[in-house]
């Protein structure tokens, strides 16, 4: 009796404190965000027709052209208008501001059909309120201007009163010129007389022209203190990079208990790999929906428009909602072993009854209870966070909830990127490593140190102070699942994401923009809504996975063992490269023989701007899902560093650091990487205790280009003996891995070797890449007869043109 009062009680309170705190963040809000717009009235559909119908009057729009429509957020421009506050500015007059309306506006591009990145033809940005902030013409050719000042200035200004703009509102038009008689460009600044960051931080509109014409004009600013700006980006910057690479460091450190427990037959996959699947649904439905935008201003080579953005979709859902998923399903496998061999398996009964449908009793009521208002308290600690004074450098960004798609995709999306963000961060920091050391004090601090490094949510004026912010938020999910269990934890971070990230909606004018954020609210309200009425009747869940013999979990892990390994091969083979007949005029051809399911040798070749090739070629010691982990890990590192820094010895150290410092020793990882250019017919090259490649020239030359180093992180640092040869045209480079040289017929230890590989390679001299690579494959084939591969086999072969 005493314990059903006190639950009472406990519910009654929980109920109260999400009420409280439901109700604190509707008064936060409007004193966070006091530098937003009052009427935020137009809608996506809007801004797109305002500025269609603009852009119109400039020249006319090319058939078929793909709009590009999304939101500029400025949350530099936030900061400085809080800082001109807390300076002595009146908020009433920063918040009618024109500088004000620049912190979100719709932006909307034009391209026509097949067109790149950066050759859009139409540009326009458009207010919250629906006003015009600028628009402007981009000529498929360059112009050069041959107004003098005097004329251009009278141009730029006889445009803008037509546009009924006071220039009244603005200084005297200051004419700059770019370039020389053979690139003349003009533009005509305009400065706003309002001035409130002062006169040494100017802001207004440019006048721009294309030829003798006016092409249009935009908004421009121009930051004194620049260097601040770019240090606090590149701090997100890397918080961001570094917050996607830990999840490979972790997957190795996950694998390790999950591939014992999995060998020994203590785990069941089912449950894990439901959720798998569920982030990586999550993961599509992001990586479709948001590409587009989100690609703006992205480019690779010759690529267009759209094909940029599909390829930055598939990047980041092979590098990082592929990742999240793989850590998803081993952090719940082996963090609910770990959790019932603490004797916490009721914490446990909720979350299982939840993910069979089993709503309709009090044990799942009261988590989804505790979560909800848990979740209201981690939303109201931002934004308390937030209105602390500036010199903490806690706040929150403005925008952040209105860059999502329209409706009905917006609410969809930001449900699936709770999903994504939470329950990788969840299953591992708060199930998983909390219950993994034998210390619940010990559990519990490298569960909360886990959260903080996996940090979903970055707010503040620094990376640091975002962190800062999220460490004590991060609190509340740990604490939930202490006292209560998994599914209040669970609950309470997938309804602060939604929350945070949709209340905004509601506040602002636009029906369009209050229906996608009442939805999304109602997303975060629909678990609560649905079991409400069990919270003080129904049956109470136990969980039970240890009733089940131990013979029949056995084989039905054994089962899903084998979906893992299929499922594990075809992520792995949906990381390596797909690689076209050519690259930059080089002939490709390559081929990849895993010994298993799950292969521990990786490649890719990737053309870089200046018209070079990067060629890799890897070895990770062994083969099966750990060597396929670490290999996904490499190969995912080396394609972000060639995209920084492709130069030979820092894809070697970036590579050996990362390799040392989230691999296991014993894991020895080998790469032979090098530089193609094949317009100075130069070969630059490293290995790593990787084989070196050969160089086959058209007349049946082959010569071994030797260089070696110790493999991969074997030291913290490594150097590499960086070697340069010279090619001629119609000459072939040729990598491979150790399992052709290794390969040999069962029940025999003679090898194909190197003799007989240079001897296929001299007998192939002459023909295309791909004949090439059949033909040495076939004479490893014939040598090797009907044995299975007992390592990987790689090889990649790359001829320059011909000379004309």
């Amino acid at each position: 009796m005493r314990t059903a009062i006190g639950s009472a009680r406990e519910t009654a309170l929980a109920a109260l404190v999400g009420l409280v705190a439901a109700v604190l963040i509707a008064v936060l809000f409007p004193s966070l965000y006091w530098t937003l717009p009052d009427h935020w009235e137009t809608s996506r559909g809007e801004a797109r027709d305002t500025a269609l119908e603009a852009l119109r009057q400039l020249a006319p729009l090319p058939e078929d052209a793909l709009v590009d429509i999304g939101l500029n957020t400025s949350a530099e421009i936030q900061g400085l208008l809080r800082d001109r506050v807390a300076a002595g500015l009146d908020p009433a007059a920063a918040r009618v501001s024109r500088l004000a309306l620049r912190q979100a506006l719709w932006r909307v591009k034009v391209y026509p059909p097949g067109a790149g990145t950066n050759d859009w033809t139409h540009q326009a940005l458009v207010s919250p309120q629906g006003a015009l902030i600028g628009f402007t013409y981009q000529p498929p050719e360059r112009r050069t201007t041959g107004l003098d000042e005097a004329a251009a200035s009278a141009a730029a200004e006889k445009f803008l009163r037509d546009l009924g703009i006071a220039l009244e509102l603005y200084e005297s038009g200051e004419v700059r010129v770019r370039g020389g008689n053979e690139d003349r460009r003009v533009s005509v600044r305009y400065r706003d007389r309002e001035a409130l960051l002062g006169e040494d931080h100017p802001y207004g509109l440019v006048v721009t022209f294309a030829g003798d014409e006016v092409s249009g004009y935009l908004p421009f600013r121009e930051n004194p203190d620049s260097e601040a700006a770019t240090r606090r980006q590149r701090s997100f910057l890397i918080a961001g990079t570094t917050s996607l690479v830990l999840i490979f460091p972790l997957l190795l450190v996950v694998a390790v208990p999950f591939l014992k427990l999995y060998h020994d037959g203590q785990l069941g996959v089912g449950r894990g790999f439901r959720l798998l699947l569920l982030v990586l649904a999550a993961g599509l439905v992001i990586s479709t929906a948001t590409s587009l935008p989100e690609s703006d201003g992205w480019t690779v080579g010759p690529l267009t428009r759209l094909q940029n953005a599909f390829l930055l979709a598939g990047l980041s859902y092979a590098t990082a909602f592929m990742p999240m998923a793989v850590l998803s399903f081993m952090a719940w496998s082996a963090g609910e072993y770990y959790c019932r061999k603490r004797g916490w398996g009721h914490k446990l009964a909720a979350f299982d009854g939840f993910a069979q449908g089993r709503w309709a009793n009090a044990t799942v009521a009261r988590s989804v209870l505790y979560g909800t208002s848990g979740g209201l308290v981690m939303t109201f600690l931002f934004f308390a966070l937030a209105r602390l004074p500036d010199r903490l450098g806690f706040w929150a960004k403005v925008g952040d909830f209105l860059e999502g798609p329209a409706w009905p995709v917006s609410p969809l999306v930001l449900f699936s990127a709770a999903h994504v963000e939470m329950v990788p961060v969840i299953l591992t920091g708060v199930l998983l490593v909390t219950c993994l050391p034998r210390s619940a004090v010990l559990g519990a601090f490298c569960g909360w140190l886990t959260l903080v490094a996996m940090s979903p949510q970055l707010y503040g004026q620094s990376a640091l102070s975002g962190y800062a912010m999220w460490a004590i938020v991060a609190l509340v999910p740990l604490g939930l699942f202490l006292r209560y269990d998994l599914l209040s934890a669970f609950i309470a971070g997938g309804v602060s994401y939604l929350v945070t990230e949709s209340v905004g909606m509601v506040f602002l004018q636009d029906q369009a923009t209050q229906w996608n954020g009442y939805m999304i609210l109602l997303l975060a309200a629909l678990p609560l809504i649905l079991t409400l009425r069990h919270l003080q009747g129904g049956e109470e869940l136990s969980y039970t996975w240890d009733d089940v013999p131990a013979h029949v979990r056995r084989i039905s892990e054994r089962e899903r063992q084998r979906v893992e390994l299929e499922t594990a091969s075809e992520i792995q083979s949906s990381i390596l490269p797909d690689l076209p007949p050519s690259l930059n005029g080089v002939e490709i051809a390559a081929s990849y023989l895993p010994a298993t399911e799950v292969g521990g040798d990786f490649y890719d070749v990737l053309a870089l701007d200046d018209g070079r090739l990067a060629v890799a070629v890897g070895d990770v010691a062994g083969h099966g899902v750990s060597s396929g982990l670490v290999m996904s890990m490499a190969k995912s590192a080396l394609s972000v560093q060639v995209t920084f820094n492709p130069e030979v010895d820092a894809v070697f150290k970036t590579l050996n650091r990362m390799v040392y410092q989230g691999a296991r020793r014993r894991m020895l990882t080998t790469l032979c990487y090098s530089l193609i250019d094949p317009k100075r017919h130069e070969l630059t090259f490293a290995s790593a205790g990787h084989i070196y490649p050969y160089r086959v020239s058209a007349k049946g030359d082959v010569e071994g280009l030797t260089t070696s180093s110790y493999p991969l992180g074997v030291r913290q640092e490594i150097s590499v003996d960086v070697r340069v040869a010279s090619l001629e045209p119609g000459d072939t480079v040729f990598l491979l891995s150790d399992g052709l040289v290794e390969a040999h017929p069962e029940g025999s230890e003679e090898a194909f070797g190197f003799e007989r590989l240079e001897k296929s390679l001299q007998e192939n001299a002459g023909k295309p890449p791909a004949a090439l690579r059949d033909g040495v494959l076939v004479d490893v084939e014939n040598f090797v007869g009907r044995s299975p591969w007992e390592d990987d086999l790689t090889v990649v072969a790359l001829r320059l043109p011909a000379a004309p």
